[in-house]
């Protein structure tokens, strides 16, 4: 908690710095002020979570003071001074929004419990800060614009800006995986304790794609505050590193550090456009966006290719998986791999697809090869006795996907109730009916955008959305940006 005291009798600022440092909590004493002028000064500078304020100072008084400095110092708690107890001081600090109103001589025991009080406070208003943070950026990159964000950025006077991003490749079941994810953010929670203040915000939250990002944005100040942005974000990875197992692997990319939140949006979405690099320079490492972006195109594109083809066997999409091996087999034939390279694609098929056997001896393509024939084996026992009724659902969403299909219907077919279906279905799955639906009608379009000159509306159509607006809004959500902008950098 960072403190400043402004009165201008010496020996109550030093009287009250001294008891403050002797109350053995975590506080720092951000700066002193001797009148209301130097105190305004200081606020807009320093934006401490708390100011003493004695009543009577030269220059300008402490209401006075507290009145105007509200708007240089929005979130800063207030704690008024006074040796007299009158009742219109006390209401017209109340009135300013001061947290509490004390007289002096301050006792150790009513000063810890102001502070012990201030703590639960001035966290509160971290999380509520924290949150809005993380609301801004999530409506930003769903919506393509965040109303409030410039406002909230300049309250605080943000200068610098900073994401990171965590991809998790695993063979897990669904339930498994959503436990691996809970660990992450857990860990990430950890490492990022005590980091958020007023001046520094972080976010974290988890991607419509799946990954997980933490978002940073503080003041620029001394040196050392890049300096612990270093070593947090440090932190996060060897945590995070730490979770790592034979089933769970965690790859971490940090952007650079931006000027403004518009640049860290953008790094945001660099970023998510490169991460699929994982399946070609590995999997369970730590880059840079730098180092993403000096790797060459047709790296990106293999990895591309391997992490849809990895995406379509968790969703057993047996002709979409046909596809991309087919692609893979020619890339590997006309392309040169290096053996490292070829090492790190291994790695990311045992972990992503359960691959262990003949690993380091098979070639890649008999290893896809034989989880091809895998899904093909499944698909007939589908398409002949499903094995259960979640599988049998899965199999209809695929089939007719394009039709206006539902849990309703589904569950009127199988002779259950809607809400049984869907409570299983997401005990099954992971997910909901309807975002799996959602997942699979935006993947087909993908394709359609990636392969064909048709317009957009009629992309919708085939894939199940008589509304153009409802499906672009959706695609944005999914991948952060238009179906057009897709179709540009899917064929550059």
């Amino acid at each position: 908690m960072r403190v400043l005291v402004a009165d201008d009798e010496k020996l109550s600022r030093v009287s009250l710095i001294s008891m403050l440092e002797e109350s053995e909590r975590d506080i720092s004493i951000a700066g002193e002020a001797t009148n209301g002028e130097d105190l305004l000064n200081a606020l807009s500078k320093m934006q401490p979570d708390v100011a003493f304020v004695d009543i009577r100072m030269p220059k300008m008084n402490g209401l006075e003071a507290i009145e105007r400095g509200r708007k240089l110092s929005p979130h800063t708690q207030w704690v008024i001074l006074s040796g007299f107890s009158e009742f219109d001081y006390a209401r017209k600090a109340l009135s300013l929004g001061a947290f509490m109103y004390l007289l002096k001589p301050l006792g150790m025991e009513e000063l810890g419990a102001v502070l012990d009080s201030l703590f639960t406070k001035i966290d509160q208003t971290y999380q509520r800060l924290d949150d809005e943070f993380e609301h801004y950026i999530l409506a930003a990159l769903n919506n393509g614009q965040s109303p409030g964000l410039a406002e909230f950025v300049s309250e605080a006077r943000y200068t610098k800006y900073k994401v990171l991003l965590i991809a998790t490749d695993t063979h897990a079941f669904p339930g498994q995986m959503e436990q691996a994810k809970h660990c992450l953010y857990r860990a990430i929670q950890e490492a990022v304790s005590g980091w958020s203040s007023l001046t520094c915000r972080v976010a974290i939250f988890t991607l419509t794609s799946g990954e997980t990002a933490v978002a940073m944005c503080w003041q620029e100040g001394e040196p050392k505050d890049d300096l612990q942005m270093e070593v947090m974000t440090d932190s996060i990875y060897h945590r995070i590193n730490r979770l790592t197992n034979q089933r769970i692997a965690y790859t971490q990319v940090d952007s650079s550090i931006y000027a403004n939140i518009g640049g860290m949006l953008a790094g945001l979405q660099d970023i998510r456009r490169l991460l699929p690099l994982r399946a070609v320079i590995g999997i369970n490492h730590r880059f840079s966006l730098e180092e993403l972006q000096k790797q060459p195109p047709a790296a990106a594109h293999m990895g591309l290719v391997m992490t849809k083809l990895v995406d379509d066997y968790h969703h057993h999409l047996y002709m979409d998986y046909c596809r991309e091996l087919e692609e893979i087999t020619t890339l590997l034939r006309t392309e040169q791999h290096s053996k490292q390279q070829i090492k790190h694609m291994r790695s990311f098929i045992q972990y992503g697809m359960n691959d262990s056997a003949e690993l380091e001896t098979a070639e890649l393509t008999t290893l896809l090869t034989r989880h091809a024939d895998k899904l093909l084996s499944d698909k007939k026992k589908l398409e002949g006795e499903p094995p259960d009724m979640i599988s049998e659902v899965i199999y209809s969403i695929e089939q007719h996907y394009a039709s206006n299909i539902s849990i309703a219907q589904l569950a009127e077919r199988l002779r259950i109730t809607p809400n049984y279906l869907s409570s299983t279905f997401h005990k099954k799955t992971g997910t909901t009916f309807t975002k799996y639906l959602t997942r699979l009608r935006i993947h087909r379009a993908k394709e359609l955008l990636s392969t064909t000159n048709l317009p957009v509306k009629d992309i919708a159509l085939q894939v199940g959305y008589y509304s153009t607006r409802h499906f672009v809004k959706l695609f944005i959500e999914s991948e952060g940006c238009y179906p057009t902008e897709y179709k540009k950098q899917a064929r550059l």
